[in-house]
């Protein structure tokens, strides 16, 4: 899956049999984490409407997740619910994801199959709940200037980025 976004040594991990979702998170201030969070339940209302992508009829779904509305392209030739992100849940494959306003959007770029090998380093990240890697960094976030930062724009609110930070 692609996205607009790219994060080194980024991955999402979704735990069927606990019904846990897991984030890695790289912070240069704050270091390294794992999110852990439930898996959305997100309800698809499917749409009579399809188009082929890379040669797979997919159909058409909207859904809502963190406040945004979705759409996707889903395919039934492969029964699994994953899509990209957190986006979980659809009858198929989500092949294809946007939000509505076009802000973000997603591409199934290839499939395949195997083994997840996660590497030793992986000790080196802190577990933490999503809500409180959220609380954590929320609190602590006035240390540093926010405008070097961008993964808490997606997550945290705004700060004043006319603040002076002593180091």
């Amino acid at each position: 899956i692609q996205s607009e976004y790219k994060y080194d040594d980024k991955f999402i991990v979704q735990n069927l049999v606990l019904n846990k979702l897991f984030e890695t998170v790289q912070d240069p201030y704050f270091g390294n984490f794992i999110s852990e969070e439930s898996i959305a339940n997100i309800t698809w209302n499917l749409e009579n409407e399809f188009k082929t992508i890379n040669e797979v009829e997919c159909q058409k779904a909207i859904g809502s997740f963190r406040g945004l509305q979705w759409k996707i392209w889903f395919s039934m030739k492969y029964p699994i619910p994953f899509g990209p992100w957190k986006l979980f849940g659809a009858p198929g494959l989500i092949f294809e994801a946007s939000t509505l306003d076009k802000k973000v959007t997603y591409l199934l770029q290839s499939i395949k199959s195997g083994n997840m090998i996660i590497d030793d380093t992986l000790p080196k990240y802190k577990l933490m709940t999503l809500e409180n890697l959220v609380k954590f960094m929320d609190e602590n976030s006035d240390v540093i200037n926010d405008a070097s930062r961008n993964y808490e724009r997606r997550y945290f609110r705004t700060y004043s980025s006319n603040r002076k930070y002593n180091k």
